[in-house]
């Protein structure tokens, strides 16, 4: 787990550059409670920043490698961080810079992992408008969700047909694999089994060795890994 203080600091960094007329936000634990005060101020002050990074999409764009720094020390467990600077950048922009820090050997582990636990985030991201096209789609009497699909792709945005995604996971799977491997703390390797699937059908011929390491690893401690081994895993895999 990243340490909470560093992942303090760095948000109210960038909350100071981004709002400055913001305010530290004041915990409510009891005298002696300072495990969940600490809790309570990271959740509350990820939380504004999250506010002002949705209200500011320019300023995203501006200083987006500093949101993309906190959200390689943030643990990933929410979309606060996430999705407002996919919203600002593009899923596909914010997708290739994850799978390249899940790539970086120059990173902790722990951060690569942050980084793959991130990427779920953007997996999830939908924008209003294929909302809005997806209704439209049933308005106009399209009754599956092949029907669904080929009348969205008709109607959508030239820009926003560019920020498809799904050629991207398999560089992001193989990425999380050879993290998975090559790590040893059980905790990080516990946190990627969801990222990637290990179907050898999602990979290169080349790739086999690495998939087989995976799987001896999964299957010496089966509990842990049910599942990775049981084929319910997988950013941008069909499960």
């Amino acid at each position: 787990m990243t340490d909470d203080s560093e992942l303090q600091a760095c948000l109210i960094r960038l909350l100071v550059a981004a709002d400055p007329h913001w305010e530290r936000p004041v915990g409510r634990g009891g005298v002696g409670d300072d495990v969940y005060r600490r809790f309570q101020l990271l959740e509350a002050t990820r939380l504004q920043l999250s506010g002002v990074l949705w209200a500011r999409p320019e300023w995203v764009v501006a200083r987006g490698g500093e949101v993309f720094a906190v959200i390689l020390l943030d643990d990933g467990w929410s979309s606060q961080l996430v999705h407002p600077f996919v919203a600002a950048v593009g899923r596909r922009v914010v997708l290739e810079r994850l799978i390249g820090a899940v790539e970086d050997e120059g990173l902790p582990y722990q951060l690569r992992a942050n980084a793959a636990q991130a990427a779920y985030w953007v997996r999830c991201w939908e924008p209003r408008e294929l909302q809005e096209l997806r209704r439209a789609a049933v308005v106009a009497g399209a009754g599956s969700a092949a029907e669904v699909n080929a009348y969205v792709q008709r109607h959508r945005r030239p820009e926003r047909v560019a920020d498809d995604i799904d050629d991207l996971w398999p560089r992001f799977w193989r990425s999380c694999v050879v993290v998975f491997v090559g790590c040893e703390d059980s905790t990080v390797r516990r946190r990627l089994q969801t990222a990637f699937p290990l179907e050898s059908t999602c990979y290169p011929d080349e790739f086999a060795g690495m998939i087989r390491a995976a799987m001896v690893i999964a299957e010496a401690d089966a509990a842990a890994f049910e599942r990775l081994l049981n084929g319910s895993t997988g950013f941008g895999h069909s499960i």
